[in-house]
């Protein structure tokens, strides 16, 4: 099974929510480990009216990973997402909204080197997307909390 080096494109999109966007960013930022796998961070906007750039524009100073900013008006969450999944530039992409944070305790340093099997990676769970069907391919995740569901 081949291994690849893991680039991680991530997503945020936001509206009207600039402290749960700092918070989100914030914590991908301090999670070191993750840093090192984490290409670029776009943030996707709605046309945000409450100091949502000013926060963008003091992480942006701060920031060592490039951190891009698009603020277009959108049809929703859904078409936000897919606004941000045309931009990503890396094969892996990670969809955080405003106000998500990452789990600081978890070791991300095992997603340096993964399997070139799974077409996604979700809390708790690998699926393969074939043309004609979804396998939901359970396994074992310690590193978040078994209460809190895992996908969107």
């Amino acid at each position: 099974m081949d291994r690849v080096v893991v680039e991680i494109f991530i997503i945020t999109i936001t509206f009207n929510n600039c402290l749960g966007l700092k918070r989100t960013i914030e914590s991908v930022l301090s999670t070191i480990t993750l840093n090192s796998l984490i290409q670029e961070i776009v943030i996707i906007d709605n046309m945000s009216l409450d100091g949502t750039l000013d926060v963008i524009e003091n992480i942006q100073r701060v920031s060592t990973i490039p951190i891009n900013y698009l603020r277009d008006p959108d049809e929703g969450i859904y078409d936000a997402m897919n606004k941000g999944a045309r931009w990503a530039k890396h094969e892996y992409l990670l969809m955080l909204n405003s106000g998500d944070e990452l789990l600081s305790d978890i070791k991300y340093e095992d997603l340096k080197a993964v399997p070139r099997l799974p077409d996604i990676i979700a809390f708790g769970c690998e699926y393969k997307l074939s043309r004609k069907s979804l396998k939901l391919l359970p396994r074992q995740f310690t590193g978040a909390d078994p209460k809190m569901p895992s996908l969107h």
